[in-house]
């Protein structure tokens, strides 16, 4: 368990160097990164939006007006219900999009490359197998320091 608990450690630093400065690729921040690919498998509620990324319903909304500031996304209002919210990719947003996909991919091949091959499948299952675990137990209330809410002292 503790090999598994470092390395875990050791993944998620690494994973916070990669992301350090907060910005991908020019002008798009991590977090409008993960959003604009995500709004490339259909457009998406508010809410909906701030749950995958794990926000606030008003962190997302400040989020998507810096999208729409640069014209990469639209709020429509959804069909048969005035008051929901619907956020899409308009066609430039969904270049940028497409193209932050590619560079995502493109860097994860090279992450990839560095596994022996005959490991790969295997490392991506693995991987896989974890997001699951992790959401299922964050769904049962899991933190790090004890239920949610207790404070663990030491």
């Amino acid at each position: 368990m503790r090999k598994l608990t470092h390395e875990l450690l050791q993944m998620v630093r690494l994973v916070g160097l990669m992301e350090k400065d907060q910005v991908c690729c020019g002008d798009v921040t991590v977090p409008q990164c993960v959003v604009l690919q995500e709004l490339l498998h259909g457009e998406r509620k508010v809410t909906d939006l701030a749950a995958f990324a794990g926000v606030s319903p008003s962190a997302m909304t400040r989020l998507l007006d810096g999208l729409v500031r640069k014209k990469w996304v639209d709020r429509v209002q959804a069909e048969g219900d005035r008051r929901k919210v619907m956020i899409r990719l308009t066609p430039t947003g969904k270049t940028r999009a497409e193209h932050l996909r590619e560079l995502t991919e493109n860097g994860v091949g090279v992450v990839l490359s560095h596994i022996p091959e005959e490991k790969r499948e295997s490392v991506v299952e693995s991987i896989a197998l974890l997001h699951k675990a992790v959401g299922l137990a964050l769904e049962q209330g899991f933190s790090c320091c004890g239920n949610r809410g207790e404070h663990v002292e030491k």
